[in-house]
């Protein structure tokens, strides 16, 4: 290739990488993704809100990223961007993905992505009673409990992954919120504390190291068909629809494996219903009886007396 042709390709070629994550800011390559740092003049304005679209390579752009050789995932990192007195809409499609850290959104934020999104380090503050944050691929980290205000009448967190949800080194939510974190195959809490007043988990497989606490003023719900043990500190424990009352006392919750063990559980439940049964069964003769004593006439029951 000729310098002249060489030149316009380049020019052509850097035109492309703009093209392609639509045009939000500086666009480093490296042999195996474009990492498009996100500029806030880039962002759309609207009159009451920002707008981030993130796009990763489509089969209507592949043709295209493949003649100037960028057919490759893209990133796009948002650093230190404050959008305090609006709300921001942040979507991602074609499985890019998105990194956002040390950023304010002082209005609420709404995020959607189909590929994987991190949020490190990050202050939310929302008005409307609930925030929800989902991804295909979702990790939230290095947050504390200020970090996330929620004003309102509701005060749910949401955060809500396709296939991963991983929480790292946080320590999210108050006794006000009620935290929801729902993935399809698999939650991981490490090095993380997550209070609420109800604190749900539903996934595949949960995994939580030692290190990490579910704390909830009334319940922790589990959702799941296997975990290792978690600690837990809440009024009651929900685990398959079934409830367990540990008056918020320290419990380290685990998943009983051994036969023998899981027999003695299910004969104490069995025998639980039936002591229950016999109980409500006697009551309601006793109900009856005492009914049958109320319609019997005053004559009567003075002759029965005597």
């Amino acid at each position: 290739m000729s310098r002249i042709k060489e030149t316009i390709y380049n020019i052509a070629r850097n035109s492309a990488k703009k093209i392609l994550t639509n045009n939000l800011g500086k666009v480093v390559e490296d042999e195996e993704k474009l990492i498009c740092y996100v500029d806030k003049r880039k962002v759309i304005k609207e009159k009451y809100s920002y707008k981030i679209a993130c796009f990763g390579i489509s089969e209507t752009t592949k043709e295209f990223a493949e003649t100037f050789n960028l057919n490759k995932p893209i990133c796009y990192i948002i650093d230190g961007i404050n959008l305090k007195r609006h709300q921001a809409y942040i979507f991602g499609y074609n499985n890019c993905e998105i990194i956002i850290k040390h950023c304010n959104f002082g209005m609420n934020l709404i995020l959607r992505n189909s590929g994987k999104c991190t949020l490190d380090n990050i202050n939310i503050t929302t008005g409307i009673g609930f925030l929800s944050l989902s991804a295909n691929e979702l990790v939230i980290k290095n947050m504390e409990k200020e970090q996330i205000e929620i004003f309102g009448s509701n005060h749910n967190i949401e955060f809500d992954a396709d296939d991963k949800l991983n929480i790292i080194d946080c320590n999210l939510g108050n006794e006000k919120y009620n935290i929801s974190l729902k993935t399809t195959n698999e939650l991981n809490i490490i090095n993380s504390n997550i209070t609420g007043n109800n604190v749900s988990c539903e996934a595949k497989k949960i995994n939580a190291d030692e290190k990490s606490t579910l704390l909830a003023a009334d319940k922790v719900n589990l959702k799941t068909d296997d975990f290792n043990p978690i600690n837990i500190i809440a009024s009651s424990i929900v685990y398959k629809g079934e409830e367990v009352k540990t008056e918020r006392k320290p419990v380290l919750f685990k998943k009983i494996k051994d036969p023998l063990t899981l027999r003695r559980i299910e004969l104490i439940e069995i025998l639980k219903r039936l002591r229950s049964k016999c109980e409500d069964i006697n009551s309601s003769k006793a109900l009856n009886y005492k009914e049958s004593l109320n319609n019997q006439s005053f004559v009567r029951t003075l002759k029965y007396d005597e």
